[in-house]
């Protein structure tokens, strides 16, 4: 029978297929399941438990699990049976999607004991060079997407036993050259909000404001309910997603779950926008759909995925803002943040990273632009006029002085005190001489 082990969220499931040749070695299937979301102690010992029959019933059954396995088989098994314990709903699909166009279009009929790492190596480059279905070539950062997701099947295949070792991490992913993230000025911000307050579609003005007010993910503010908004203490919770399917989903991950200290500004419009969606639900009837959304759709459902983004450049189109889309303005929130003095923990306490270094990576040059400015502030605010006189002249001075001859030439490296120095100890060397 299998054993189960729990850690933390999830349980670790092992089954015992016997020994190898050599009557010492054992044979051993190794997986995870982790229970969905919302589940009870009680109900997700059940589900591993259920999880773990199938599972070793598939050890055991399943003759095919060896390096004769071609690479789409491998890739059902780990959708079938790993993947739905491991990725959310919505991750899963679009992974699936994506890797039977960049790999197993190309790959799929190939058994697993003939792809060796030059054959993906290979593989990754043929991506680069055309790897979209126009013929072009697929970026660095599509590429190693794909190279991840390989990596994610055969490790699982790995733990499995299925083969003895994973190819893909015998592969250097590609180097990526990391792009700012595109961010609005705070007198385009300004701007932008203006607009945003002229749009006629309740539910979208208010996604796109909230957005620009508290850096949430736009998936975190599609699936927001009015018991999330907390108006007595000013905070909005932050605790669920929907995904591309519009389906509501845990936060992306445990430190997605979260509270924003929201504007004052952002409050009072939260205040009145909730007026305004109850009108209309009354003026509809029948036809609205209740569904406690902050940000409903014209029918109460949830806004898809793609609407925000089509609705922004709409927006903006025709004016000097510039090309931007949803997550820029979860960029331009946090930017500003910065710009205003905001250490590292709190941005990232309020984007919801799940490390410092990560929002260090992504905003490491906006702080540090924004150390630098506090630190000439420093300096301006310590440092006075007489300090300054004490000291050199800044190049570019020492250049202008050069210009005019006499004692303020350029090589005349001295200033009033040094020179005051230098007389005094000349006149004390002489008269040394001078004692008998």
């Amino acid at each position: 029978m299998a054993s189960i082990e729990k850690r933390g969220k999830t349980y670790r499931i092992t089954v015992s297929l016997g020994f190898k040749e050599d009557g010492v070695t054992r044979v051993r299937k190794v997986t995870s399941f982790k229970p969905r979301y919302g589940m009870t102690e009680k109900q997700g010992r059940k589900a591993a438990e259920e999880f773990a029959a199938k599972f070793e019933n598939d050890c055991k059954n399943v003759s095919n699990f060896d390096d004769s396995m071609t690479l789409a088989e491998l890739s059902s098994w780990y959708f079938d049976n790993i993947a739905p314990h491991t990725l959310r709903a919505g991750t899963l699909e679009k992974n699936k999607g994506q890797l039977k166009l960049w790999a197993l279009s190309r790959l799929g009929d190939k058994r697993l004991r003939d792809l060796k790492p030059a054959v993906f190596a290979e593989h990754f480059r043929q991506l680069r060079l055309g790897g979209k279905m126009d013929g072009g070539g697929l970026c660095a950062a599509s590429v190693n997407r794909s190279r991840a997701m390989l990596n994610a099947v055969f490790s699982a295949a790995v733990s499995a036993d299925i083969i003895p070792y994973n190819p893909i991490a015998r592969v250097k992913a590609f180097k990526e050259e990391k792009a700012e993230a595109p961010v609005l000025t705070e007198e385009q911000a300004h701007k932008l909000q203006g607009l945003i307050l002229e749009m006629p579609d309740i539910g979208m003005r208010g996604l796109l404001l909230t957005l620009l007010y508290t850096g949430a993910r736009t998936g975190e503010l599609r699936a927001l309910t009015w018991n999330d908004v907390d108006f007595n203490r000013g905070v909005i919770s932050i605790n669920k997603s929907a995904d591309d399917k519009n389906r509501i989903t845990p936060p992306k991950s445990k430190s997605s779950n979260r509270v924003i200290k929201a504007a004052s500004f952002l409050l009072k419009f939260l205040f009145q926008h909730k007026r305004d969606v109850q009108w209309y639900a009354a003026g509809l009837g029948a036809l609205w759909a209740e569904n406690n959304l902050v940000f409903p759709n014209r029918r109460g459902g949830v806004i898809t995925n793609s609407v925000p983004g089509m609705e922004l450049k709409k927006v903006i189109a025709g004016t000097d803002i510039p090309n931007i889309h949803p997550h820029s303005l979860r960029h331009t929130f946090a930017s500003i943040m910065i710009n205003k003095g905001a250490d590292v923990k709190t941005v990232q306490a309020n984007l919801g990273h799940s490390s410092a270094s990560m929002t260090l990576d992504i905003y490491g040059h906006a702080f540090a632009t924004a150390t630098a400015a506090a630190s000439g502030a420093v300096g301006d605010a310590i440092a006075s006029a007489d300090a300054f006189r004490r000291f050199l002249p800044a190049p570019e001075a020492t250049a202008k002085e050069s210009s005019g001859g006499g004692e303020k030439s350029g090589d005349n490296l001295e200033t009033h005190d040094t020179k005051r120095g230098v007389k005094g100890a000349t006149r004390r060397h002489a008269n040394t001489r001078k004692t008998p």
